[in-house]
């Protein structure tokens, strides 16, 4: 498998370090390699058209969202990482 990008996608700090612990925990849990950062200026999340859903992952290109207002939890990021990205 190739190594994961994966980018937090949101503006406020609380839920992108909510996201984060999510997503290195299901990293971790998986045993995948990843490069994680975190995007949160305002024209880029316009650009990407994304502001009403936020927080969002885009992970290798493919943007993936959950409840608006709500941050991923590790279960979550371990569900889709294993169904769409491990084969």
């Amino acid at each position: 498998m190739e190594k994961l990008t994966i980018i937090i996608l949101d503006h406020d700090i609380t839920r992108i370090q909510a996201c984060e612990d999510a997503v290195y925990g299901a990293i971790r849990e998986l045993g995948l390699k990843a490069v994680v950062t975190q995007v949160s200026e305002p024209p880029y999340l316009a650009r990407k058209n994304v502001w009403e859903q936020l927080p969002v992952l885009e992970i290798n290109g493919l943007i993936w969202s959950r409840k608006s207002g709500q941050p991923f939890s590790k279960s979550e990021v371990v569900n889709l990482l294993r169904t769409k990205y491990m084969q």
